[in-house]
């Protein structure tokens, strides 16, 4: 149905620029329109562009209204997601949430239960951005064992900062009670100087984060972040990180 609606507003946008044509030219594009004719359609493009508009709005949620599903994330990612979205124009940013919508599982009492983009969600709200757009994954409203179906399916991960267990009651209500975990943002950073490969493997990057949480120090992290990315990167790369999503040995 959104196609549609879609299609048929390009469609009426091509008409409507024809309307505006002086009359000798619109026969070039189709019949002539009169005055009555050219009115009816500014009204059927106005109704379809705010019907596309309310549609487009509901797809959005409020940031604090999506709860995690895991209780840290690598605060220097976030950062530097954070100061990207800010850097965007209103259009730009605009486009950029459509294309990330933040996929959701719908819980108890409908609530909805991030399974992704935690760090986009959270550089959102640093970036003052109160909305960001949204894709149901599944509904598990109905679930009397909603954790745990959660769990199985991969769309959880209650570990904190420092690679521990904790109960479920513990991951935070909004992604303003997230933790900082460094390992995680080096995860990241050595995926992106090619120590792995990006892959879909449900929380890859934390499992990268707690490979290299036993093997570099976390002094070295804070202290010298680019130093501890060349140790990660060499790390990933050798056969002890054999068997960890995205390893290429390469």
């Amino acid at each position: 149905m959104k196609k549609i609606k879609l299609l048929c507003l390009s469609l009426l946008s091509v008409l409507f620029a024809c309307a505006l044509i002086p009359a000798r030219n619109v026969s070039a594009f189709g019949p002539e329109l009169d005055d009555r004719q050219a009115l009816t359609l500014v009204h059927q493009y106005q109704a379809v562009r705010a019907e596309a508009e309310d549609e487009d709005e509901r797809s959005k949620e409020k940031v604090l209204d999506i709860h995690p599903t895991q209780l840290a994330v690598g605060m220097r990612s976030v950062k530097e997601k954070s100061k990207n979205l800010a850097g965007k124009s209103d259009k730009e940013l605009k486009r950029y949430l459509k294309d990330h919508p933040v996929p959701v599982v719908l819980g108890p009492n409908k609530k909805m239960y991030m399974i992704d983009h935690h760090h986009l969600t959270r550089a959102a709200w640093e970036a003052d951005i109160k909305k960001v757009y949204v894709v149901v994954q599944a509904d598990l409203s109905r679930s009397r064992n909603f954790w745990g179906e959660m769990e199985a399916k991969k769309w959880v991960y209650p570990y904190d900062q420092f690679g521990v267990r904790r109960a479920y009651s513990e991951i935070p209500g909004d992604v303003r009670g997230l933790a900082d975990d460094p390992y995680r943002s080096l995860a990241g950073a050595v995926r992106d100087e090619g120590g792995y490969d990006k892959n879909e493997t449900p929380f890859s990057e934390f499992r990268w984060a707690e490979f290299f949480r036993t093997r570099i120090a976390r002094e070295l992290v804070n202290r010298d972040f680019d130093k501890a990315v060349q140790d990660g990167v060499r790390l990933a790369k050798s056969p002890a990180a054999r068997g960890l999503p995205g390893y290429s040995g390469r």
